[in-house]
């Protein structure tokens, strides 16, 4: 199992000015099976990528995890995170909440 691609919407510094579309993530990342890396500039948006998987999948690290309004683009009101996984057998899905 290994998670292929997340798509952003309205998280963080990953936004937009125009209107909300289901079909045009602000962010459209795909992932390779093995390591990935994230390199970039301070305020790239790293920590936002790892957050959102965090928030999606409920990390069971000890740091406490919860939605604030500094997650939000600007003044908007919602942000939607995708995650798509691959070779997800069906012993690993069980352990997904909807």
């Amino acid at each position: 199992m290994h998670i292929s691609n997340l798509k952003l919407w309205n998280f963080r510094m990953f936004g937009s000015e125009d209107e909300f579309s289901p079909d045009e993530p602000n962010l459209d990342l795909d992932f390779t099976t093995g390591l990935n890396v994230l390199i970039g500039e301070n305020d790239s948006g790293k920590t936002a990528i790892v957050d959102a998987i965090k928030l999606v999948l409920k990390t069971h690290s000890y740091e406490w995890i919860k939605i604030e309004r500094t997650d939000f683009y600007k003044n908007e009101t919602r942000f939607r995170i995708e995650i798509k996984f691959e070779e997800l057998s069906p012993e690993e899905a069980k352990n997904f909440t909807d």
